[in-house]
């Protein structure tokens, strides 16, 4: 049991977390008028979603729940002003933890700590003796936000990783009462390199999202390493991935490459300074 939970995050561990991930992804993906035209609007008013950033901006055009979640920005809504050898945001979201490590444990929240190596667990090349003593962002998107990831520096990807797990909420309260939260949840793992040094983007599944996709991968079903589609080198902003719903993005980078210039907790746009090299 997790010590001090609500009753809501207690629940959790009793939830068929697949199988309603399973549903979330059969209903995302119906084309039924009277099942995706609700379910859309309903998002709208309730997270405030801007469609006019939209490139489809008529809610009415999208064939099914999963192509709004995934919807594409208008060209020029996010636009990337900072200097060239500057890390941004590769999401629309918020800023949960950013900082530096003390040796191989991530806070994901006050009071909650967890393991390095537990977070990459089979992924090969030791990536957890690599970014030991790092820095890292943990960065949270609500439903209502972009769900598309993108670049935060031009980086080539070396190698690609699914982890298969629970899938449990990755909101305030899971942060704050589940323990190894990240390092439990189903996530894919996406090394590069960049003239940052190594770089790890971790994309985190939570509760009913319905698929982790991405360049690199294609849409990942199994667990494992995976065979890179994508070896050539990403440009600053280009689209890594998305999710199909919401959860958290991870961003690592060796220790004394990057200085954060993001602070937490705050939001985040796509395209923002998170950080710039060290001198």
């Amino acid at each position: 049991m997790f010590k001090g939970s609500t009753l809501p995050v207690r629940l959790q561990q009793l939830l068929p977390h697949h199988w309603l991930s399973r549903a979330a992804r059969w209903a995302a993906g119906c084309r039924l008028r009277w099942v995706r035209e609700p379910w859309i609007r309903i998002m709208i008013r309730l997270y405030n979603i801007r469609m006019d950033e939209a490139a489809e901006p008529n809610p009415g055009h999208y064939p099914c729940f999963d192509a709004f979640f995934t919807r594409a920005l208008r060209a020029g809504v996010r636009p990337i002003t900072a200097p060239t050898d500057c890390i941004t945001s590769p999401i629309d979201g918020a800023i949960t933890t950013i900082g530096y490590m003390e040796q191989n444990r991530l806070p994901q929240a006050k009071g909650q700590l967890f393991e390095l190596q537990e977070l990459f667990a089979d992924c090969p090349g030791d990536p957890a003796t690599c970014f030991r003593d790092g820095a890292f962002a943990c960065l949270y998107l609500a439903p209502g936000d972009y769900h598309r990831i993108h670049m935060p520096l031009d980086a080539t990807p070396t190698v690609a990783c699914h982890v298969p797990g629970r899938l449990y909420s990755v909101g305030r309260r899971s942060r704050q009462r589940i323990p190894r939260l990240y390092a439990r949840n189903e996530r894919l793992l996406l090394l590069f390199d960049s003239a940052a040094g190594p770089m790890a983007l971790i994309m985190v599944g939570a509760m009913l999202v319905g698929g982790l996709e991405s360049v690199c991968t294609g849409r990942v079903h199994i667990g494992g390493a995976l065979p890179l589609l994508c070896k050539t080198s990403l440009r600053r902003g280009q689209e890594l991935g998305r999710f199909h719903y919401g959860s958290s993005v991870l961003l690592l980078f060796t220790r004394g490459r990057i200085q954060w210039t993001g602070e937490q907790p705050s939001p985040v746009r796509m395209g923002q300074q998170l950080a710039r090299p060290r001198p």
